[in-house]
């Protein structure tokens, strides 16, 4: 991703992903234009055609392709957010009232399990819903909660189709003020035991998990190898290559979170851009140059995402490596924001609705910034080792994208994370690469134990890592939205502003980040005072704020 291949910055295909964008925000709340969307669309697409054939690429050319992917947006988002979110909550208003209420309903489940018996956490994008004998359409989210003590990969796993009979009620209170208020209906399902929970039938992402499901299914069982393994190797090992978080030790994750580096312990978009790393690596030291190199490369990718079972990060990463890989291939080389651009426009034109996902804001984010940063970063950097101090400027370059974004969204201040994460970026590409042929010997039946030990040493030093960065992650007051886009607006005219004015603006947006990181919040809460009800699971909590 960091290889020039163009000294054109033209990147047509991220202007039109800003604008697809913006028009799926605009049709998921607007009760109606659909008609006059489309027609917009058609009409800037014939204007676009008779400009086309005279030849014309003026500024009415470049208004009509805003339109053209502004409506565009409008009509997805209307047909894939709205209409199924109006159909939703019509079902949910015709169910029975009271809290003893029995809800059966059937969907496909769209993660893999997380959490540990006896409480058990999942996530279904309903289908149906079963209500006074008869199945009545429910296109919504539902976050599962399940009790007991088996295991519920052996039920049922991500992709599969199942019925689950439980008490479903509404979400109603975000994580935080600063989440984006959803426009569809997000529901939660409590079901008391896992034989309340059926397997249907498979789907297409059953299929794409099943290199998933085999490998964790070789790995041995809990406990068989003692705590020390489950702890060390098994959890972390599950979590870093096959994307499941039910194994990991709940302290590891709670260090890991604390110290701002959660984002190196679960597939994710970084794990994608280190196993591409490495594969290249390994690549050029086999002499594989051209359209073999290109295939191979292409083919390890496409693995890596399959053996992640598709996980959501994985995948927007996959695709932007992959689009920028491909073109290579067919000798058509483009810029890396053209293949940004290009990505967003197919991940969002297949699901929508992922534009209001933090994680999805935060990979295109990290993307953008070490497309974007890392050329500037990397030339005032040392020469050699070369591998070292491109991945020191690949991770200095998401760093400084993603953290007034975190600051903003999680009132987090990681100071250790610029310091370790330099460090700990290589070690976790090291991890994966071990990790990998550990995976191999799993599917063989074999666990050789120098290996078993080498890879829960790495384990520990990530960790012991990311707990000295706990201790230098600070809680900072909510900055202003408006300077928060003021870091980000003077970091992008780094990069593009003249060249006299980079420096500078760079420096601008260090100093202001430094000042929203490190002044001091309000001297006391505000006035007035509220009473907020708190449910915390096998009991309630009152809250008095004043």
């Amino acid at each position: 991703m960091n290889e020039s291949v163009s000294e054109t910055p033209a990147a047509p295909a991220a202007a039109a992903a800003i604008f697809f964008v913006a028009g799926i925000l605009l049709g998921a709340w607007s009760v109606t234009g659909s008609l006059g969307s489309a027609a917009l669309a058609g009409a800037s697409l014939l204007l676009l055609a008779l400009r086309a054939r005279r030849g014309g690429r003026g500024a009415i050319s470049l208004v009509a392709l805003a339109l053209l992917w502004s409506s565009l947006g409008f009509l997805e988002s209307r047909m894939r957010i709205r209409g199924p979110a109006e159909e939703a909550r019509q079902t949910f208003r015709g169910l029975p009232l009271g809290r003893d209420r029995a809800d059966r309903v059937e969907g496909v489940l769209t993660d893999f399990w997380s959490g540990a018996p006896p409480r058990t956490r999942g996530r279904m994008r309903a289908e149906r819903i079963f209500s006074a004998g008869a199945w009545r359409p429910f296109p919504a989210d539902v976050f599962l909660f399940v009790s007991g003590s088996e295991a519920l990969e052996r039920v049922a796993d991500r992709g599969d189709r199942v019925v689950a009979v439980g008490h479903l009620v509404p979400e109603d209170v975000p994580a935080s003020e600063r989440d984006l208020p959803l426009p569809w209906p997000v529901y939660r399902l409590s079901v008391k035991s896992s034989v309340l929970l059926e397997r249907k039938a498979a789907t297409a992402l059953t299929a794409l998990t099943l290199p998933n499901r085999w490998l964790h299914g070789r790995l041995p069982a809990p406990g068989s190898l003692g705590p020390a393994f489950d702890r060390d190797v098994r959890g972390p090992l599950a979590a870093l290559l096959l994307g499941r978080t039910s194994d990991l030790d709940r302290g590891m994750v709670a260090r890991y979170r604390r110290g701002g580096l959660y984002h190196l312990l679960v597939v994710s978009g970084l794990h994608v851009a280190l196993a591409s790393g490495l594969v290249m690596l390994i690549l050029r030291s086999l002499r594989a140059r051209g359209k073999p190199r290109d295939l191979a490369f292409l083919a390890a990718l496409f693995f890596f995402v399959l053996l992640g079972g598709g996980n959501p990060p994985a995948v927007r990463a996959g695709v932007v490596f992959g689009i920028h890989r491909g073109a290579r291939l067919l000798e058509r080389p483009i810029p890396n924001l053209q293949a940004i651009g290009l990505s967003a426009l197919i991940l969002f034109g297949a699901a929508p609705a992922e534009i209001y996902s933090i994680g999805t804001v935060l990979t295109f984010t990290a993307v953008c910034g070490i497309a974007l940063l890392t050329p500037p970063i990397r030339a005032r950097l040392p020469g050699r080792p070369q591998a070292l101090f491109s991945g020191f400027a690949a991770a200095l370059a998401a760093q400084s994208a993603t953290a007034p974004l975190l600051l903003w969204r999680f009132n987090l201040v990681s100071a250790g994370a610029w310091l370790t994460a330099p460090i700990a970026i290589p070690l976790l590409g090291g991890l994966i690469a071990l990790g990998a042929v550990l995976l191999a010997f799993a599917g063989a039946g074999l666990f050789p134990f120098p290996l078993l030990a080498l890879f829960g040493l790495g384990s520990r030093v990530l960790e012991f890592m990311a707990e000295r960065a706990a201790g230098t992650a600070f809680l900072r007051p909510t900055p202003p939205l408006g300077a928060v886009l003021a870091v980000s607006g003077l970091t992008l005219a780094a990069v593009f502003a003249p060249r006299r004015l980079r420096v500078p603006a760079a420096l601008s947006a260090a100093a202001l980040f430094l000042f929203l990181a490190l002044r001091r919040g309000p001297a006391g809460p505000e006035r007035g005072f509220s009473l907020e009800a708190l449910d915390i699971g096998q009991g309630d909590a009152l809250l008095l704020r004043w």
